[in-house]
């Protein structure tokens, strides 16, 4: 009796993407998202296909930065131990190291010869920050490789015209959106998007981390997810002299009459809102047009807030 051999089929022969989390879950009403219609998303048959390969893609591109994190921080842990970093020391102390051990690195990273450290430290960390340099490029060179590949899948996506009209937002972050949260028309409204990348609002409080397992499980957290949703409004912020750059501005003055003259981080705070506020923006007007909807980015709605 002969036996049928099998054939594996690797990651480039077929994407095994999990796709539990298709129907997100969430509150039915967070701010003015829960409100959009789902209305009829009519798209090409390959887009399964272009988001299950940038799924893929961010996932071996993930792997590949935290790879490279690892390395980076085992050369900073090293140069730490050099300039005699203990953990019985005084706060203050143990974080002038730490600043020490990072600014060293990162001028033996790009090649220089740090003078404020004295010559036994620098020469017993180069050896170990060049072979870190050399263990870093396979994973530079994953990174690199995904993002291009992502970048050029996202383009044919649905909402692609809408990512280019977009001064400070591109195809990259597009690309880690859909990493992140798969069809964007499986998402009921913008709202449960909104929860997907960290964007929501529970009890009056911003989605965050949870010790207690029962609400973590309902708030659906991830750093990560928040971090790219941070990325991109910091790029807005920055790139974007337009209608999000305005509607910045005049969130960050809402924000700022509604605290008091002399609360701790005032500006801090308005800031933090107001960029929250075009994230949130953004991933709506991103939503309605993979579904073919008219997007436009409304000053009207923000003026009346700031004139009630």
């Amino acid at each position: 009796m002969t036996r049928k051999r099998e054939t594996k089929k690797g990651p480039d022969d077929q994407f095994l993407i999990d796709n539990h989390d298709r129907s997100v879950s969430g509150p039915e009403s967070i701010g003015d998202g829960a409100g959009d219609q789902p209305g009829d998303a009519t798209h090409p048959a390959d887009v399964p296909a272009l988001v299950a390969g940038i799924r893929e893609l961010h996932v071996r591109r993930e792997q590949a930065v935290r790879m490279r994190m690892r390395l980076d921080n085992a050369c900073r842990a090293f140069a730490r131990r050099l300039l005699g970093f203990q953990t019985m020391l005084p706060e203050a102390q143990r974080e002038g190291i730490r600043k020490r051990a990072e600014a060293l690195v990162n001028g033996l990273m790009k090649g220089g010869n740090p003078a404020t450290e004295s010559e036994r430290v620098v020469s017993n960390l180069r050896p170990m920050v060049d072979a870190t340099k050399l263990a870093r490029m396979p994973f530079d060179g994953i990174d690199k490789a995904c993002a291009a590949k992502m970048a050029t899948l996202a383009e044919q996506l649905p909402g692609a015209e809408f990512v280019a009209s977009v001064r400070g937002f591109g195809l990259a972050g597009f690309a880690q959106i859909v990493g992140e949260a798969g069809e964007l028309s499986n998402y009921a409204n913008p709202a449960k998007l909104w929860k997907r990348m960290g964007l929501a609002v529970f009890d009056g409080k911003a989605q965050r981390k949870s010790t207690d397992a029962e609400l973590a499980v309902i708030m659906g957290y991830s750093p990560r997810r928040r971090s790219i949703s941070w990325r991109i409004g910091d790029c807005l912020i920055k790139g974007n002299k337009g209608e999000y750059y305005q509607l910045y501005v005049d969130r960050k003055a809402m924000e700022l009459e509604k605290l008091p003259a002399d609360a701790k981080g005032r500006k801090l705070h308005a800031h933090r809102r107001a960029q929250r506020y075009i994230e949130k923006r953004l991933m709506r007007n991103l939503w309605r047009a993979w579904r073919g909807q008219k997007v436009a980015v409304t000053l009207k709605l923000c003026a009346a807030v700031l004139s009630s």
